[in-house]
């Protein structure tokens, strides 16, 4: 009930409280005929007032309580936790807690048998903290965790996320926990159509939607797609990696662990071992965390001579998932790729070259197929081939044969 609800009612009481005596005082006087005295009609109007008094002083009372009591329960902040539970928190002006909802199922576990409304805001958010460290959802080698803001009063969100984010970064330091913290403000009635899409068509709290459509923004080879089913550990990874710079309305502290990763050094040293290379023999070598069909992987580059290698390696595994072999774009080379010019292969020994490269017998390969195409002004063969659980695409130059471009990646 709104203040306008209870102004009206109050006047309808009035209205219905208050006896209107006067037709009834004149009808008497004209069948009795005589003159009512006035003593009768101040006792019938003092009756009539104290009707009314009582009446208006339990509506006042009402309104105060209702006004109360509204105050009491009015939303003034609305807190979102997120690592990959997400919970909100609905707080009063005095900061006690007037609603909780769980946002996904991870949340559930968190709030199971926790009563927190009516509870203060720190006493909820150390509960909530320590919830996440007992179920191992915030630990030493899982260490972020993101806090938005909302409130109207920008000053007043500020100060409640800087207050915050220290809260929660000594919670985790006091259970031995080295945290990465990121906080921002959002503001749920007028968030971005793109972060309200993505909150509504995945179903994931509007902090994190706005995390993510920042990260898609500064970088264009990640896709919201594959963001979306990460934790906020490593979307927190993919931005210290990539050195993606969400500073001017995102502040962080502390470090994202890798520690249940292989590392940059290892991911690098796989792919030269397998590209059979020294670190000291390359170009231009660059390692970053990124994602792959939700898979978390790293990315290795490095370029030898005129040919650029592009490697994926699962971050957990070490596998090599997926890699690349082509010339350097960047590289002026001879149409012919150094072989002698105007010799010009047949299909068969196109084939025969990949399988070479690939170290495939031609025993071994099956669902071969090879083509004549134009590359850049160039005449290749583009050679497709299966062996085992690996599929091999390869791009062989039809004058000399030489391997231009190579890929191979598991087989769906």
């Amino acid at each position: 009930m709104n203040d306008r609800d209870i102004e009206e009612r109050v006047r309808q009481a009035v209205e219905h409280s208050v006896p209107d005596v006067r037709e009834a005082i004149l009808s008497q006087c004209e069948r009795e005929g005589r003159v009512t005295p006035m003593s009768e009609m101040e006792t019938k109007k003092k009756s009539g007032w104290k009707q009314f008094a009582a009446i208006a002083a339990v509506f006042v009372v009402m309104l105060g309580g209702t006004g109360w009591f509204l105050q009491g329960n009015a939303v003034d902040s609305v807190i979102e936790l997120d690592v990959n539970p997400s919970i909100q928190l609905s707080v009063n002006r005095k900061e006690r807690v007037v609603e909780v909802k769980g946002l996904n199922d991870d949340a559930l576990v968190i709030l199971d048998g926790m009563e927190l409304e009516g509870t203060d805001l720190d006493v909820a958010v150390n509960a909530l903290i320590g919830s996440m460290l007992k179920n191992g959802y915030l630990s030493d080698i899982q260490n972020s965790i993101l806090i938005s803001v909302d409130n109207k009063d920008e000053a007043k969100g500020k100060e409640l996320q800087e207050r915050l984010m220290k809260e929660v970064g000594e919670l985790l330091s006091a259970s031995a926990v080295d945290g990465a913290v990121l906080s921002q403000q959002v503001n749920h009635e007028d968030t971005t159509a793109e972060a309200a899409q993505i909150a509504k068509e995945y179903q994931i709290s509007a902090g994190k939607a706005a995390l993510i459509e920042k990260i898609a923004k500064k970088d264009a080879a990640l896709n919201v797609g594959d963001l979306k089913d990460l934790n906020i550990h490593q979307l927190n990874l993919l931005l210290e990696s990539r050195n993606l710079d969400i500073s001017s309305d995102t502040a962080s502290a502390g470090k994202a662990s890798d520690k249940s990763y292989i590392g940059a050094d290892r991911a690098m040293d796989i792919a030269l071992r397998d590209a059979g290379l020294s670190k000291s023999a390359v170009t231009k070598l660059e390692t970053e965390m990124d994602v792959e069909n939700g898979v978390m992987t790293y990315e290795v580059e490095f370029k030898v001579g005129g040919v650029e290698y592009d490697y994926e390696i699962d971050a957990v595994s070490g596998e090599i998932l997926q890699k690349k072999k082509e010339q350097d774009s960047d590289r002026e080379t001879s149409g012919n790729s150094g072989s002698a010019e105007g010799t010009t292969i047949d299909k068969a020994s196109a084939q025969a070259a990949a399988l070479k490269h690939a170290g495939v017998a031609a025993s071994e390969a099956y669902d071969m197929e090879a083509k004549l195409d134009r590359d850049d002004g160039r005449t290749v063969y583009e050679i497709e081939f299966k062996a085992g659980s690996i599929e091999y695409e390869y791009e062989i130059d039809a004058v000399g044969g030489a391997v231009l471009k190579s890929e191979s990646e598991p087989i769906d």
